[in-house]
């Protein structure tokens, strides 16, 4: 027993009168075999699917952030121009597109426990790995291209509404890419939520409050980078700011509903 646990991807072992050998040569144990339905049917469909959304939500919003910035050169006559500051850089993975993941891949089910015990033939979707295949994988990629798109598209189109006259207009444009990329990775993170609590609901509005704060208290420290300093006034200030955001929220949003429709037929 112990060397077929040992051989398995995942091994369970059941707690018997032989001891607990095989049981601590486990991943899962179990007290008696009557469990081992619930185990696969229900936590193994519910932790796919959880491992499913948290594997493409990566993959996505970390093929966004570079992509936004090659698609960007195509404005700056291919100067290898970074529109982002090196905080902005830093922060994006780390506070502004992580925690509302971390609820999805804990605590999200997208069925509940009746269903999945109904319908076992859910968890083909796990063992066919339907969620990580190649087309939906495609998908993830071509979503990550057109929201990439969309983030430079619209700033670039309502830029001359700033009415800036070349002065470090950089930062300006990329602080508008940078806060329409935080809005809609973050809208997709809510979108591939299935279980909300106040506690997820909570996090998601306190990251992107948190967000706008930041940048105020950013461009008003201009020893953090004084090429930032008043940047943030100024976009807050400026309705084409404003209207870039929203633009860039919704298109995206629409780009969502296509491709979710797409894959039904995948």
């Amino acid at each position: 027993d112990v060397s077929m646990i040992q051989e398995a991807h995942v091994g369970v072992g059941v707690e018997g009168l032989e001891g607990r050998q095989a049981v601590n040569s486990s991943d899962f144990s179990i007290p008696e075999f009557q469990g081992l339905q619930r185990l696969l049917l229900v936590h193994g469909t519910w932790n796919y699917r959880r491992a499913g959304k948290t594997v493409r939500y990566f993959l996505l919003k970390n093929m966004v952030f570079p992509l936004s910035m090659f698609f960007y050169n195509f404005w700056a006559g291919y100067s290898g121009v970074n529109p982002y500051t090196s905080w902005d850089m830093t922060l994006y993975n780390f506070a502004f597109t992580s925690f509302q993941i971390i609820f999805i891949g804990f605590l999200d089910r997208d069925i509940s426990e009746e269903c999945a015990l109904r319908l076992p033939e859910l968890y083909v979707a796990g063992r066919l790995n339907l969620q990580l295949r190649p087309s939906a994988m495609f998908v993830t990629l071509l979503r990550s291209v057109m929201y990439a798109l969309l983030v430079n598209l619209w700033p670039a189109l309502l830029f001359p509404a700033f009415g800036l006259r070349g002065e470090n207009d950089v930062m300006f444009f990329g602080m508008t890419m940078y806060t329409g990329l935080v809005l809609v990775i973050n809208a997709r993170a809510a979108i591939i939520t299935n279980t909300w609590t106040w506690l997820n609901a909570t996090m998601l509005a306190f990251t992107i409050v948190v967000y706008f704060i930041y940048q105020a208290v950013h461009s008003y420290m201009w020893i953090l980078d004084a090429d930032f300093w008043g940047v943030a006034f100024y976009c807050y200030r400026s309705p084409a700011f404003w209207a870039s955001s929203a633009l860039t929220l919704a298109s995206c949003l629409v780009v969502d509903m296509v491709f979710e429709l797409s894959l039904i037929h995948i």
